[in-house]
């Protein structure tokens, strides 16, 4: 009984924040940094950020992650959840898509501020057209202008 009300409750968040990711405006650089600010200063209660730094995956599989988090006993109102959620698909879409040509580290080194990422990473996906939806460059740069 108990997994299916987990079950059931997973999936009316995941529609939840799939209903406001439509309804709200773009994703921005200070919801990534307070994101960032967010799951540095909660999840490090529990337990190391170097594997959720490594963990690769899309929007569905952090939604889970998160999930089980809470299911575990971590606690984050909704909205910081939100927030920590895209600063997490930000880092992956980042770690998937851009390290297609050259690695992590490079761009990680780098001190760029908001905009000057943003004329970054559109110049990286003119080079791959496609690669990359209007939403996520500006996802990816407020990402690499927050660090991981």
């Amino acid at each position: 009984m108990k997994k299916i009300i987990v079950l059931v409750v997973g999936v009316l968040w995941a529609g939840l924040l799939a209903a406001h990711a439509e309804t709200e405006s773009p994703v921005t650089f200070d919801m990534l940094k307070q994101g960032k600010d967010i799951f540095e200063n909660n999840c490090i209660d529990c337990h190391e950020l170097e594997w959720p730094l490594r963990k690769v995956t899309d929007r569905v599989g952090w939604e889970e992650i998160l999930t089980k988090m809470a299911n575990t006993g971590a606690i984050l109102d909704p909205a910081d959840r939100s927030l920590v959620l895209e600063y997490l698909v930000a880092k992956s879409t980042f770690q998937k898509q851009c390290v297609l040509c050259h690695g992590t580290e490079r761009s990680l080194e780098q001190n760029k501020d908001f905009q000057t990422w943003m004329a970054t990473v559109r110049r990286m996906v003119g080079k791959r057209p496609g690669l990359l939806t209007e939403e996520q460059i500006r996802s990816v740069a407020g990402f690499l202008t927050v660090g991981m």
